[in-house]
């Protein structure tokens, strides 16, 4: 009988570890912002590349990561030719490596350049594990960092002066109409499939896990598009350099602390669960436990 019971409670506490063993997990980091210039407005440039190569180094200590994400704003985009020395320095992860755009890194780069540099094919675009999506989003898709004479620079234009009341920044930008159709599109695939999804992109939709000059343009109808899918259980993103990390309609909105005032390695190892997500802060960052 004991031997009976301890078998079974093996076998339980079996159960448990595997239940335990999250789908997903993976490293965020943001907002290097490498130049090849002197320290100021409390940004360290200089520094960018070996403060991302060193928290790689704290990344690479881990077990398992699926994937590490750039965050955007690897560069500070003074100089044309740092953009892909940087992204050489990502050859440091053991982990594969994702990428999201960021302002800095558009301000002498063509669209051709950052997918040369990046590796990418499209700057919207979608990999699943073990039935988490993932959607890597292109939050300055209409921008005034797009190239003039573009429809999205034209667009953007139209849009900040029939809105010029709202003091619009030129960092900030939002995702095209057939962005927006795109992210529905996944966001309705993943409902049907009873899928979790996380997005990760440069800029925040929510202002309480940012500034609100520090949020996409178009942030109100953002949240009508994503509120109506409760398959998105968590929106990550950097550019706000202080961080921050909010709870809206059942989801988390998380910003990683930017790299370059930071005075140590930072970042976030995300560890996505059935019914939870896990945060555990490298550095200056801090852990959490978001529960569905």
């Amino acid at each position: 009988m004991k031997h009976t019971l301890l078998m079974v409670g093996l076998s339980l506490m079996t159960l448990t570890t595997h239940a335990e063993e999250p789908l997903a997990r993976f490293g965020l980091l943001a907002d290097p912002q490498y130049t090849d210039h002197d320290p100021e407005i409390g940004r360290n440039y200089r520094a960018g590349k070996e403060i991302i190569k060193s928290t790689l180094e704290r990344f690479n200590q881990a077990e398992r990561l699926d994937f590490v994400c750039n965050l955007g704003d690897i560069v500070d985009g003074r100089i044309k030719e740092e953009l892909p020395e940087v992204v050489d320095v990502f050859k440091a992860s053991k982990f594969p490596v994702k990428h999201t755009i960021g302002n800095h890194d558009m301000r002498k780069q063509s669209d051709e350049d950052l997918q040369k540099a990046f590796g990418l094919k499209d700057f919207n675009y979608m990999f699943k594990i073990n039935g988490v999506r993932f959607l890597v989003i292109h939050s300055l898709e209409v921008s005034t960092l797009r190239p003039k004479g573009s429809s999205e620079y034209a667009e953007a234009e139209a849009y900040m002066k029939a809105h010029s009341d709202r003091k619009l920044q030129k960092y900030n930008g939002m995702l095209s109409a057939a962005g927006k159709r795109w992210l529905d599109e996944q966001l309705t695939a993943a409902d049907a499939a009873g899928e979790h999804v996380i997005v990760m992109t440069h800029v925040p939709i929510y202002d309480k896990a940012a500034s609100k000059s520090c949020i996409f343009w178009d942030a109100d109808e953002m949240f009508k598009l994503v509120d109506a899918h409760p398959c998105l259980k968590a929106w990550l993103s950097g550019h706000e350099h202080k961080g921050g990390l909010a709870v809206r309609n059942r989801v988390l909105h998380k910003t990683v602390k930017g790299l370059c005032e930071m005075k140590e390695p930072t970042g976030v190892i995300v560890s996505v669960y059935r019914d939870h997500i896990e945060l555990k802060g490298v550095g200056e960052e801090t852990d959490y436990t978001f529960k569905f």
